[in-house]
Formats: C-alpha cells, sequence, structure tokens
C-alpha cells in the first residue's frame, strides 16, 4: 500500500523527529522525501510502501506523541495522510449536471469550473471536489451521509435547524453543505491541506453558503467551541490521537459521527470513544468499511 505523509512543526522539532524518523524507516520503504523550512516552522513530505500501513501509522503516532511529550513548549505536530490505494472512485466530471445519490434523499451533481453558477436544489450538492477528499462515492462519506440523516431524525425534537456543525479534515466540504442543505445553521470546517481547503472554499461558494461556513486551514487541535454535530471521518491513526478530545467539542445533546476505518475496527474505535465520555447511537458498516452515530452520556 502507498501513503503520502506530510508532516508540519515547529523548527525547534526538526533534528528531533528526524533522527526518530530515520530510525522508524529502516523497517519500511520510504522514498522521495523532501524537506521544506519556513520561518519556524519546516515540512516533511515522503511518500511510503508497505503492506502493514495500520502498523506503521500506529508506529508514526507514537513517535508524534512522544515527541509533543517531550517538548510540550512548542507548538502541536501536524500529520497528513494520503491513502493513494484505498482513494475514491471517480466520476466523470465532464459529464456536468449528471447526478448521482450516494443516500436516498441526497443528490450530488459534479460541477466543471465553465459551468454557469445556478440556484442549487433543496437537497442538491454541487460538487467539483478536485483532488480533495470527498466526492462522494467513497464508502466512508456514504456512510457519513447516511448517519446525517438519523442525526437529523435524532434532532429533530430539538430543532436541527438551529444546530451548528463541526467538520474536522473536511476535504471537499460535502458533508459540511450535505449538513447544512438539511437543515443545519452555521458550520465550521476545518481543513489542513491548503489544496483541500481551497477546494473546500469553492464548493462553498458555488452552493451558495458562504455566508454559514467558516473554513479554516489548521489543525483540530486548534478548535474551540461546542457544536451541535460533529464530523471525524478521519484515518484511525488521527482518530486515535483525537478520540479523547472529541467530547469536549459537543454541546450538551451534540452528536458526533465518525468513519475513516475498516469496519472490523467498529468495536476498538467505539471503545476509544465510550472511554472518554460517548456512547453509541447507531453503526453502521459498508464495502468493509465501518461508521459511528455518538452522543453525549446523558
Amino acid at each position: 500500500m502507498k501513503l503520502e505523509i506530510s508532516i508540519k512543526a515547529n523548527i525547534q522539532l526538526r533534528q528531533f523527529l528526524l533522527a526518530s524518523l530515520a530510525e522508524l524507516a529502516t523497517g519500511y520503504h520510504i522514498k522521495k522525501d523532501t524537506i521544506r523550512n519556513n520561518g519556524g516552522n519546516f515540512e516533511l513530505n515522503f511518500l511510503i510502501e508497505t503492506e502493514s500501513p495500520d502498523f506503521f501509522l500506529k508506529d508514526l503516532a507514537d513517535i508524534i506523541a512522544a515527541t509533543e511529550s517531550s517538548m510540550s513548549h512548542t507548538q502541536d505536530i501536524d500529520v497528513y495522510v494520503k491513502n493513494f490505494e484505498d482513494s475514491e472512485p471517480s466520476y466523470c466530471p465532464e459529464k456536468n449536471g449528471i447526478y448521482f445519490s450516494p443516500v436516498e434523499g441526497i443528490r450530488v451533481v459534479p460541477w466543471l469550473e465553465t459551468a454557469t453558477p445556478s440556484e442549487p436544489a433543496e437537497h442538491d450538492i454541487l460538487l467539483n471536489p478536485a483532488g480533495a477528499f470527498g466526492n462522494g462515492l467513497h464508502p466512508s462519506t456514504r456512510l457519513c451521509l447516511q448517519l446525517l440523516k438519523q442525526a437529523v431524525d435524532h434532532h429533530t425534537e430539538r430543532k436541527f435547524s438551529s444546530s451548528s456543525v463541526l467538520d474536522i479534515g473536511c476535504g471537499s466540504g460535502i458533508l459540511t453543505i450535505a449538513a447544512l442543505r438539511l437543515g443545519a445553521s452555521s458550520a465550521l470546517s476545518v481543513e489542513l491541506d491548503k489544496q483541500a481547503a481551497q477546494t473546500a472554499r469553492r464548493n462553498i461558494e458555488i452552493n451558495q453558503l458562504t455566508d454559514s461556513v467558516i473554513i479554516l486551514e489548521t489543525s483540530w487541535q486548534k478548535v474551540t467551541g461546542q457544536y451541535d454535530l460533529l464530523f471525524a471521518n478521519l484515518v484511525p491513526s488521527v482518530l486515535v490521537k483525537a478520540a479523547p478530545y472529541m467530547a469536549k467539542f459537543l454541546s450538551r445533546h451534540g452528536l458526533l459521527i465518525t468513519a475513516g476505518f475498516p469496519a472490523t475496527n467498529n468495536t476498538k474505535i467505539l471503545n476509544l470513544f465510550t472511554e472518554n465520555g460517548l456512547r453509541l447511537i447507531a453503526d453502521s458498516s459498508v464495502d468493509g468499511w465501518g461508521a459511528l452515530l455518538l452522543g453525549n452520556q446523558l
């Protein structure tokens, strides 16, 4: 399996991180690494080919955690992972306007830069992912949309129409847009990858939702506040790190939708969240991928 890893950190951590990663690299095939300094920060990018991606990501997460723990006075370390082999199926963007429904009641309408802007239908999502994750075809995205509809039903008595949304790792912005299409009032979407953040902003604009959404190009670790609905469609290594902090982002009756992991890991991921104050409301799986809908243990 081929992974693309990007690590951004304070320049003070450079030598410590590079030494730790060099030791890790002895057991894996790492190639095409680049290092860039930018003022007081540096960025490391590399490709890795491994038959044991979960083990590698766990080892990488341990290194990051150990580095942050030993040098707590510095800024947090941001890690971005792209899995080339588990990337999304592609639709034909040249067929502008040919929609599909990832779940019943929600339509994704592929959109081209050359298209004439128009008023989207009530539950339509105009979308041009342009290299960002989230075109509506990947099982984890479909599962999040499925659980979103359950979350809307769950919130009925508390009026989903007044709900606020936090989308961590928003990618193309598809989940943010879907939540607003189904009635949420506002959203904060967080994306570490610059290209993906730009794509999300464009998709928010063509869906005429700029007044309802703030997109931050940063890590989830910089987020503050509480929200009624939280999306966390993330790779397992990030979920392991983030799970202990997720509950603090939820309002009293807030709900969390999480996906991005194999269905065989549903119980393991669930335990991460229940140990940190959340309870299971629903779980689902499709094509080997899993997802959970969770709420506070009231």
